[in-house]
């Protein structure tokens, strides 16, 4: 059959974060309220409302230049589902997409997944906000900044 190319955008963004007790990290829907502002829309999937999630998650990185990670402790575990942030970061990757790590733990923490070590040791863009602190003043900046390098725009532009 043919394959749909979809055409990805620039200015969406698609945040891979893991969940607890279900719900989105309260830093992700700051950062997705911040980014509004500039004009960036950043994709969270609340993974509770039903409806085919897998189509929605993967529609959404496919659709988007740029996949951000949430850098907590747990990410990138492979929960099983096909949609958790171990599948979603492979599917990125794989895509080639623009990815921003957003570093939430500190340096001397480890990350427990290998996932998570991977992305996080190759030498791409790393951004830092500790989870629970305030949100750095310069992150909204330096996503755009981000965003805008065409030298890191996925390949099947």
């Amino acid at each position: 059959g043919l394959i749909a190319k979809v055409k990805s955008e620039r200015t969406k963004l698609f945040g891979s974060s893991r969940y607890k007790d279900g719900k989105i990290m309260p830093e992700a829907v700051q950062l997705q309220r911040e980014l509004a502002k500039v004009g960036l829309e950043l994709t969270l999937v609340d993974m509770t409302a039903g409806g085919d999630i897998d189509a929605t998650v993967f529609g959404g990185i496919e659709r988007a230049d740029t996949f951000v990670v949430f850098g907590t402790a747990d990410y990138g575990d492979d929960t099983g589902n096909p949609a958790c942030t171990y599948y979603e970061s492979k599917f990125a990757l794989s895509y080639g997409k623009r990815i921003i790590l957003l570093r939430m733990i500190p340096y001397e923490v480890q990350f427990e997944e290998l996932q998570a070590r991977q992305l996080f040791g190759v030498n791409k863009l790393s951004l830092e906000w500790i989870q629970g602190t305030k949100m750095p003043s310069s992150l909204v900046r330096d996503i755009q900044k981000a965003v805008d390098d065409p030298s890191t725009a996925p390949r099947s532009r």
